[in-house]
């Protein structure tokens, strides 16, 4: 597809360059405070299969360690805020963190990941524009950073065939939570949850793979995420592109997934060739912010539109549906319920 094309130009920059060298400078002063900080919470590799199950993370720099039951780029900046210059960022490098699927502490979920792998930073250099992702530096040419921003612009408008209702903050932590939300989108006629309802095939190796948090109305298949910037996105991008790839070349997963939903609704209009699908992608980001090109980090936009390649090329239509703390939003009636079914 010639419109992607520019994703090959992402390209990875020598780790002991002099660029690379000056770039960490640059973030070493970032994290500081010392110029405005464009610095998100990303969730490694390593981690992402498990991240969803993590109720707590130890953080290990300096010696100290904390536990923390949700994770913020604030908590890292400000642990190696007050740090020598050039000494900040291998702070973070040499500093660890682990995950837990418990508040105590004690059922280990994840290996001992440096602190530096869990951030994300972009840094602009005249019409250069670089971002660090797992002690990576990447470079992405101007003219390809115009295309990207007007392929996501287009991703963005594009007409949604879901509703999604407002997601209010609550006045405690946990409170109107991912799995609080999940239930209100089901609770509305013609969605179904599955949230948490794993399919287990052969093809996964025994282990379990998460499918959606509901199906719409017409067998829209919805995921949701609550995300501080860009901290959890490319879990949510990789994880409906594994979805539905799932779903569309394993005849196991088919089966037991249509099982699935014929019990919890039968009857429910989903398209079981598995030839037509429709995958939502629901984002809340952080206080209720706008979901455009300029609330994205650059890495995030490159991993949506990596998704977006192979769900197209799947035959997947992808969806967006920017989640407000006020209103209802997406495919919206003058009443304010959910569209008709077409």
């Amino acid at each position: 597809m010639p419109e992607f094309e520019f994703i090959a130009q992402v390209r990875p920059l020598l780790p002991k360059s002099e660029q690379v060298q000056r770039l960490d400078e640059r973030l070493d002063a970032m994290l500081g405070g010392d110029e405005p900080a464009l610095l998100a919470l990303a969730v490694p590799s390593v981690c992402r299969d498990r991240y969803d199950f993590a109720e707590s993370f130890k953080v290990t720099l300096g010696g100290r360690s904390q536990y923390h039951t949700e994770l913020e780029i604030d908590q890292l900046i400000e642990a190696v805020r007050h740090r020598q210059p050039g000494s900040r960022l291998r702070a973070l490098r040499d500093g660890r963190i682990q995950m837990f699927a418990d508040t105590e502490g004690n059922e280990l979920i994840s290996s001992k990941v440096p602190a530096d792998h869990w951030l994300t930073a972009e840094v602009s250099e005249g019409s250069c524009h670089y971002f660090y992702w797992q002690r990576r530096w990447y470079e992405i040419g101007a003219e390809y950073l115009v295309v990207i921003e007007q392929r996501i612009a287009e991703l963005l408008a594009r007409p949604t065939t879901v509703t999604m209702p407002p997601w209010p903050k609550g006045s405690k932590p946990k409170e109107n939570d991912e799995g609080w939300y999940n239930q209100q989108v089901a609770a509305r006629e013609g969605y179904v949850l599955l949230d948490k309802d794993t399919v287990h095939t052969a093809r996964l190796r025994g282990g379990g793979l998460e499918i959606c948090d509901e199906l719409g109305p017409d067998g829209q298949f919805i995921c949701v995420k609550k995300a501080e910037a860009t901290a959890e996105l490319n879990h949510l991008f990789a994880q409906g592109r594994v979805a539905m790839e799932t779903l569309r070349f394993d005849a196991e997963a088919q089966e037991k997934f249509l099982a699935k939903v014929d019990e919890l609704a039968p009857g429910h209009p989903l398209d079981r060739t598995f030839r037509s699908l429709t995958l939502v992608y629901g984002i809340l980001l952080k206080d209720g912010v706008q979901l455009t090109p300029d609330s994205l980090f650059a890495f995030a936009k490159v991993s949506l539109l990596h998704a977006v390649t192979a769900l197209e090329g799947m035959g997947v239509r992808v969806e967006i549906v920017s989640i407000s703390r006020t209103s209802a939003t997406g495919m919206v009636t003058p009443e304010g319920g959910a569209a008709p079914s077409s």
